[in-house]
This record gives structure tokens, sequence and C-alpha cells, in this order.
């Protein structure tokens, strides 16, 4: 009977310690791996959770990405716009000064038609070569569209800027050069000039709009979800390390007190076998 007695408190305790062992190994791997549920059976409805929230972030990580490089589009748009504005301002105080050419020289006003010839061909040039990603960005194809908005950015060519009707006529920035449709039409220069930059300021406060009221604020909607569903997920799938490392201090107690019941009730048997023997 003492016997028995003896052999049934060690396979108790052995079943005990395997169980410490087993809580111990797991907590020790949520501190190691820094996830509270590295398997199925550890959280299953926490598991599910955690699959659907990863999947949410991944998809907002997606659209955040998306806004950004649109955001970025805008950008390089407006950079090149804002050039070919102040092309166009210091354009205009020449084409004034060529227009009150009564006090030039021939040669003076064959210097400033070159200078503006130069500074049109600059503006086209710019127009033609603000790209992003090698697409083209202000030759009236690139589109930009955030859920159910969508901006095409304005053509600013030389052969689109500044269109005015001027009797009967239309003409364009691309009609100021030397030999142009306008050569020599002081008038007519300075009204092509002027709705050009009003066409430019048109265009970057249409593109400026549509990022504040679509892009930016989408963007900012998106940044308060990351943040939101981050938090629901760390809560549930990221381990507690403050718990966890009171656990492992716990577990380890009452391993290290199961391993000695084990010694003592394996000397208690040995010291029962020697009275028997």
């Amino acid at each position: 009977m003492i016997q028995t007695s003896l052999g049934s408190n060690t396979l108790s305790s052995l079943f005990t310690l395997n169980n410490l062992q087993s809580q111990f190994g797991r907590t020790l791997t949520n501190l190691s791996t820094g996830s509270r549920i590295n398997s199925a059976s550890d959280d299953p409805p926490g598991m599910i959770a955690s699959v659907n929230l990863a999947a949410a972030l991944e998809l907002l990580d997606a659209e955040s990405s998306s806004l950004q490089r649109a955001s970025n589009i805008v950008d390089t748009a407006d950079a090149g716009m804002a050039e070919m504005s102040d092309q166009l301002v210091e354009a205009r105080a020449l084409e004034v000064q060529l227009a009150n050419s009564g006090a030039l020289s021939s040669e003076e006003e064959a210097a400033i038609q070159s200078q503006l010839d130069s500074i049109y061909s600059s503006i086209d040039s710019t127009a033609r070569n603000t790209t992003f990603n090698d697409s083209q960005l202000l030759d009236g194809t690139a589109s930009i569209v955030i859920n159910d908005a969508s901006l095409t950015l304005t053509d600013v060519t030389a052969g689109s800027l500044g269109e005015s009707e001027i009797s009967g006529q239309t003409y364009t920035l691309s009609d100021l050069s030397s030999g142009g449709a306008l050569d020599g039409n002081s008038s007519a220069r300075l009204t092509v000039v002027d709705a050009a930059i009003s066409d430019i300021a048109t265009a970057r406060a249409s593109a400026g709009a549509f990022k504040s009221n679509y892009i930016d604020s989408r963007i900012n909607a998106i940044d308060t979800s990351i943040e939101n569903v981050s938090s629901s997920f760390s809560f549930i799938a990221d381990t507690n390390f403050a718990s966890e490392t009171a656990d492992l201090s716990r577990l380890g107690i009452l391993r290290d007190a199961t391993l000695g019941a084990i010694n003592l009730i394996n000397s208690a048997n040995q010291s029962t076998i020697n009275i028997l023997a």
C-alpha cells in the first residue's frame, strides 16, 4: 500500500511537471516571437480576428501608398507649373518693354525678342518634360482618380496655353515666337500672355484643391484607420511582456518545486525498497 501510494504521487507529480513544462515552453515562445497567438490552438477566435485585421491593414497600407503616389504626382505637376508661372511673369515684363519700344534700337528689340523666344521655348519644354514615372503630366493626358473623384491635369503646352480669340482668330502662346502669327502685334501678344498666366494659376488652383479636398483628406482618414486597426491587432495578437515575464517566473518556481517534490518521492521510494528488501 505504501509503495502504491508513493508511485501514484510520482505519476501525479510527473503529470504536473509535464503541464508546467508545456506552459513554460508556450510562455518562452510568446516572449521570443512577440506574438500571443503562435498556433490556432492558442486562441482560435483571436486567430480569426487577427487574420482579418492583418488583411484590413494590408488593404489600408495599399490605399495609403496609392494616395501618396497621387499626392506626389500633383506636387510634381505643381512644381512644373510654378516654374512656368515665374517664366510667364518675366515674359510679360519683356512684352511690355517691347510694346514701348520707341526708345529701343532695332538691335535691342531683336535681343528682347530672342529672350522671349527662349522663355516661350522653355515654357513649352517644361510642360512637355514634367513627368512622373515616365508619364507626362502637363499635356492633358494625365488623370488622377480617388474613389469617385477624378482630376485631369490641364494641358499647358504652348499650343494650348493662353488661348485667346482676337479679331475672330484663336491664338496661343505658340504664336508669340519670332515669325509667329502675332509677331509684331504687341496688344494681342499681351492678351495671350495674360491669358496664359491666368490659365496656369487656374490649373494650379484646381490641382491644389483636388489634393487638399480629396487626396490629403483621404490620407488623414486612412492614417487614422491604420492607427485604430493596428491598435486592435496589437491588443489581440501581441505578447503582453509584463504578464508573460511574470508567468515565466511563476512557472519556473512551480517547475523547480515540482522537480524537488519528485526527487523527494523518488528518495522515499528508494528508502521503502531498501527497507522491504
